[in-house]
Formats: structure tokens, C-alpha cells, sequence
């Protein structure tokens, strides 16, 4: 898979950028998060340093100048990843403090871990970065049961955690706007293609399915189908699409138009 992002060019850009401004924990997270991440790789199979480079590339093209949040973005995985402590970063208290609300222990539940972060305005704003960046990244790479875990977690925890942002910082409302609109634009997509997916597979399984299947019974489950509607006669045949009460399953079955016999017959 060829890179869709330059590590060399981004990480050139931001060590210049972050010069200009005199960030001085940009600086040093930015050759702490490549040293730390060196050699790990990401599902897409590029280097995993890739990803914060991008969502502090990202950042800055959003107008974010503030030290600590970019810092916190090259840095937010670093403890999780990479076995680093928190106060082993190289960067201020504050960017640490942050950098410790996002690394989520191993079996921490989502509800404590996200209402953590919602209390620190550094580190909500790198969340929403890293589920922004995410989510973009996901298609193609993630199992589809992953992906809908990605999506559950994104509606019930992260959605609710932007609401919260912008009423509690509106001074950052345009950027949140942004962010809102590109993780629910991105996770609309990917549902859409999930339930496609899904809905494909059903129809399948009812097409292919074996001579003891019955139209009438869910081939999932064998629970009793209800029927949505009347059947759509086709050129060469009909489609119904059905639901199914006992496990939830739904999909499309097909019949095929035969000749059988002629009836009603006048002769002229």
C-alpha cells in the first residue's frame, strides 16, 4: 500500500513550524513520539508515527497555535503504546497531565476513561482529533465488527464528549464545528456501508441457501419471518425483503419465474 502521507515532509513542516513559533514542547515531543514509535506500523501498513504527525498537520491547518495541544497530539499514544510513564515526556506538566488523561488503561471502562477527559480541555481536543483521524482512516482496514465497535463508541462516548466541549469552551466552538462535522460526516459513511454489507450478506445467504430452507423461516436463526410489503416481480422473477423478530436479521429474499402450465383457455 503506497503512503498517503509524507512522514518526512510532515514532520520537517511541523519542526520548523513549531520552531517559529518558539514551541518548545512541540519540539521536544516531536523527536520523542518518532523515536518512541520507531519500527511500530499501523494496520494500513504505514509507520504508526504517521498518525500523530497527520493529526498535528492537521491541527495547525485548523488554526489550532497552542504548544500544548500540538504537543499533546504527537505524545497522546506514547504512554499507551510505547511503555513510557507520563512524567518520562519530555514536555510541560500540563501537556503531561493531558497526555495521562488519554492513555487508557488495559480493561478501563469507556464511561470514567471519556468523562476524565471531558474535564481537561487540552486533552478533550486531542481526542476528537485522534477519533477525527481515526475514523478517516478506518475503511478498508478494520473488520467490520470492529468497525461497528468504532462507531458505537463514537456515538455514545465521543459525540457526547464534543456537546460537552463546546458548551464548556465556546471559545472553541469554530474548531469544534469542524471536527463534529467531518466525525459524524465519516461515521454516517461507514454505517451506511456496514448496513449495505450486512444487507448483501442476507440476501446472499437466502439465494445460496440449502434445498430444507424454508421461505417462510429466518435463515439465521429459523425463527418465523414477517414480510415488508408485497413482492416486487421482476423480469424473471420476484424480491421481499423480510425482518426477523427473534435475532433482529434482515435481508431480501428472491424467487425464480418458471413456466408451469397454461390455464384458461378459449379457443377463438
Amino acid at each position: 500500500m503506497s503512503a498517503k502521507f509524507n512522514e518526512e515532509k510532515m514532520y520537517t513542516y511541523l519542526k520548523g513550524f513549531a520552531a517559529g513559533q518558539q514551541w518548545h514542547d512541540t519540539i521536544g515531543a516531536l523527536a520523542f513520539a518518532r523515536a518512541k514509535h520507531k519500527g511500530q506500523m499501523r494496520k494500513s501498513g504505514e509507520p504508526y508515527i504517521v498518525h500523530p504527525l497527520t493529526m498535528a498537520n492537521h491541527a495547525i491547518a485548523l488554526g489550532v497555535r497552542e504548544d500544548a495541544i500540538i504537543a499533546t497530539l504527537l505524545l497522546h499514544d506514547v504512554c499507551e503504546d510505547c511503555d513510557v510513564r507520563p512524567d518520562a515526556l519530555p514536555v510541560s506538566e500540563k501537556t503531561r497531565e493531558a497526555v495521562r488523561l488519554l492513555t487508557r488503561v488495559k480493561g478501563e471502562p469507556l464511561e470514567p476513561y471519556y468523562r476524565q477527559i471531558g474535564e481537561n480541555r487540552i486533552a478533550a481536543i486531542a481526542k476528537l482529533f485522534d477519533r477525527c483521524n481515526n475514523v478517516s482512516t478506518m475503511a478498508g482496514v478494520f473488520t467490520l465488527a470492529k468497525t461497528q465497535e468504532y462507531i458505537d463508541e463514537t456515538r455514545g462516548y465521543v459525540l457526547p464528549l464534543l456537546r460537552q466541549a463546546k458548551d464548556q469552551w465556546p471559545e472553541d466552538s469554530n474548531l469544534f464545528f469542524v471536527l463534529k462535522y467531518h466525525i459524524i460526516s465519516v461515521v454516517d459513511g461507514l454505517e451506511a456501508c456496514l448496513q449495505a454489507a450486512a444487507s448483501a450478506s442476507q440476501t446472499i445467504a437466502v439465494a445460496e441457501s440449502d434445498e430444507g430452507q424454508q421461505e417462510d423461516f429466518c435463515p439465521i436463526c429459523g425463527g418465523e419471518l414477517e414480510w415488508n410489503g408485497d413482492r416486487d416481480i421482476q423480469d424473471d422473477g420476484a424480491v421481499a425483503t423480510w425482518s426477523c423478530p427473534k435475532c433482529g436479521a434482515s435481508g431480501k429474499a428472491a424467487w425464480n419465474l418458471v413456466f408451469d402450465e397454461h390455464f384458461g383457455i378459449e379457443e377463438g
